[in-house]
């Protein structure tokens, strides 16, 4: 039911950048259920569902030559850079994981915006931000499920 595809890509990269391993498995559940080859409608591909335009950047940054996007169905190389996305949207906003997977989900001017309009109620009560301050239906479904996968896989797992 709560299986672990590719177990060493997920201690790894979660090693290399700082990402519980677990965290990043439920993530990557909710993005794709583990199929490599989905495509958003938005366009997202992948494990960890990378955007082309990001995606390009981060090969560029890395010395990746010759990147094609179709090269985002790979799932080593799509997982590291979801990895590593995450990553950065976790310092962003100070490891707080609520906020980071809403950032993931709708972008970081999303949530800025939510950020604006309840100032104080995330620090006050992170459920109630959850349910009252993302103004995505669709965001708060995700960043609930991912929470719960995290639960689970925490709690089956032993992390």
């Amino acid at each position: 039911i709560f299986p672990i595809p590719y177990p060493y890509l997920y201690a790894s990269y979660g090693k290399q950048y700082k990402v519980r391993p677990l965290l990043l498995l439920s993530l990557t559940r909710q993005e794709s259920l583990f199929n490599h080859r989905i495509v958003s409608g938005a366009g997202a591909r992948g494990i960890a569902q990378n955007m082309p335009k990001e995606a390009k950047g981060m090969a560029r940054r890395w010395g990746i030559r010759r990147f094609r996007i179709q090269h985002l169905f790979r799932v080593s190389l799509n997982l590291r850079m979801g990895a590593y996305h995450f990553q950065e949207y976790l310092k962003r906003h100070n490891h707080d994981v609520e906020l980071t997977l809403a950032a993931y989900n709708a972008g970081p001017r999303s949530l800025k915006r939510w950020m604006k309009e309840n100032p104080h109620l995330h620090r006050l009560d992170p459920e109630a931000f959850i349910e009252y301050g993302i103004g995505y239906r669709e965001t708060r479904r995700y960043v609930r499920n991912c929470l719960r996968w995290y639960s689970v896989y925490r709690h089956a797992f032993g992390g």
